[in-house]
């Protein structure tokens, strides 16, 4: 249904939800739930990686400080 008015309005869910939010007479519960769906579109979650060097032993690292 959302695709549909999307399409019809030329306007994206996420245009729709920024709209409840600006809107000073939106009740704060709508205001919370159009937050909460909007924000994954927002801000993106960090992606997990993983890294494979070769060993699963540990790592030598030195660190030179300064004219050492």
């Amino acid at each position: 249904m959302l695709d549909d008015l999307a399409i019809k309005y030329n306007h994206s869910p996420l245009d729709y939800l920024l709209a409840v939010l600006n809107n000073p007479m939106s009740s704060p519960e709508r205001k919370m739930m159009a937050a909460e769906k909007a924000a994954p579109y927002v801000h993106s979650k960090l992606a997990t990686t993983v890294t494979k060097l070769g060993s699963d032993g540990p790592i030598k690292i030195n660190i030179k400080w300064g004219d050492e």
